[in-house]
């Protein structure tokens, strides 16, 4: 018998979050789920995000933007789709979430910049300017 998956898992582990969740989904869809059971980033933020960003468009794009809490890279994606020249610094606190982002979306392009540093203590020492800052922590 022959059964069509309807999604598939891979897990990946993560020193300060323990056990990653990654399932695809065949029609595309994707969740990212952290140890505690918590959704950590989805298809479903992808599209928030893309709501958000739609409305500023046609505005002048932002040469640069703060992203604090990346996670999944949902936004980062938006943001390179509306605007492809625009740097981002992508901030999140764990490493294995940021390797996980880039697998993701295969991020390799010269204008993302990923920290790996806690929000508070970045904002704290950071000297950068930003058109946008996008706080997506939680």
């Amino acid at each position: 018998m022959n059964i069509f998956p309807l999604f598939r898992d891979t897990l990946l582990e993560s020193s300060l979050n323990g056990t990653l969740t990654l399932r695809k989904y065949w029609h595309g869809g994707w969740f990212l789920k952290i140890a505690d059971g918590e959704f950590y980033s989805s298809t479903y933020l992808e599209k928030m995000w893309f709501f958000v960003f739609r409305h500023y468009k046609q505005r002048m794009p932002p040469q640069n933007v703060l992203i604090l809490g990346s996670g999944g890279g949902c936004a980062t994606q938006i943001i390179k789709k509306f605007w492809p020249t625009t740097n981002i610094d992508a901030l999140d606190y764990d490493q294995g979430i940021i390797d996980l982002s880039k697998q993701i979306y295969n991020f390799n392009h010269p204008n993302i910049h990923f920290i790996v540093e806690e929000a508070y203590a970045f904002i704290s020492s950071c000297t950068q300017k930003y058109d946008f800052i996008i706080i997506d922590l939680f």
